[in-house]
């Protein structure tokens, strides 16, 4: 018996998310393209989480779902990528929204550009769903290089992926050492292998920031492995950045862009890397350099 492939298999893993479950579920059973399966792992949850999947799962037969016990969030992402079929793989989280034409729009920007990985602008919500901030993501090569530099360049939940790209490579999550910054590293191996990145200049996808997070209860820890990745990459990397930050400085930048590039032109001055921070200096403007001095010395960076 043939098994048809489809387009996106949208991996979420759950765990303990019975709050928001339900409205995460729906934001991707909406999505306007419809070509997708929707892979889910309940990683032992002791709450509600597995009975709504399971109600979801008879009223579409788009849902494939495994329940078991809990074995973290790197196991049980690697497993939904061993059980995708798509051509290209969308992640989710259990307590995020993806408002309706993400996957049409970001599929669309992948085709077009041949890209590897593809994010988008995306919106905090509070735990009531409330709107807290916006987020603009950068929208080119060397834009999206400079944040990588310092942090991840798109939302995780938000990610589209060419799978074959990550087959090629032989990519998975949590492959070195860095356990809670999982997204950030396999953003990075991805770079080191040539993938090509890019964002949808639209706001796709809501991130649900709150007190209790995961992210925020291991932000130690997190931070720490997010200033190893980043040292790694100006230690391993640093022609590339210095040759995408003098690109930068030949265009009309926007606030957000300046401030990463300032940063990163320290940084690449710090390790002795690099003296273009002299030429930035000259050409940006008094505020962007306070602007990021101060995030630079309170280590807001990370």
């Amino acid at each position: 018996m043939n098994v048809r492939t489809p387009l996106v298999s949208c991996i979420l893993p759950v765990y303990n998310a019975e709050e928001y479950l339900s409205e995460s579920l729906d934001s991707i059973l909406s999505q306007t393209e419809s070509d997708f399966e929707l892979i889910i792992i309940n990683d032992g949850s002791t709450d509600k989480s597995l009975s709504i999947i399971e109600k979801f799962a008879q009223q579409d037969s788009r849902i494939r779902f495994l329940d078991r016990e809990n074995k973290g969030l790197n196991y049980s992402l690697n497993e939904a990528l061993s059980l995708s079929r798509g051509v290209f793989i969308a992640r989710m989280d259990a307590d995020d929204v993806s408002l309706p034409t993400r996957f049409e729009k970001q599929l669309n920007l992948l085709e077009s550009s041949e890209a590897d990985i593809c994010g988008c602008h995306f919106l905090s919500i509070d735990e009531n769903s409330k709107k807290i901030d916006s987020t603009i993501v950068p929208l080119t090569s060397d834009a999206i290089l400079t944040n990588l530099c310092i942090t991840v360049p798109f939302a995780h939940g938000s990610v589209m992926i060419r799978k074959e790209f990550l087959l090629q490579y032989g990519l998975k999550y949590g492959m070195r050492d860095h356990t809670t910054a999982e997204d950030y590293d396999l953003w990075i191996q991805m770079y080191e292998k040539k993938a090509k990145f890019c964002n949808v200049d639209d706001y796709l996808f809501e991130y649900r920031d709150y007190g209790n997070s995961i992210s925020k209860s291991n932000s130690r820890n997190l931070k720490n492995d997010a200033k190893a990745l980043s040292r790694q990459m100006f230690n391993n990397h640093s022609e590339d950045i210095k040759s995408s930050i003098s690109d930068m400085l030949k265009l009309s930048l926007s606030q957000e862009e300046k401030n990463y590039v300032i940063a990163c032109s320290l940084y690449l001055f710090i390790f002795g890397k690099s003296t273009i921070f002299c030429s930035v200096l000259r050409k940006m403007p008094i505020k962007n350099l306070v602007v990021t001095g101060t995030k630079f010395l309170s280590g807001r960076f990370f």
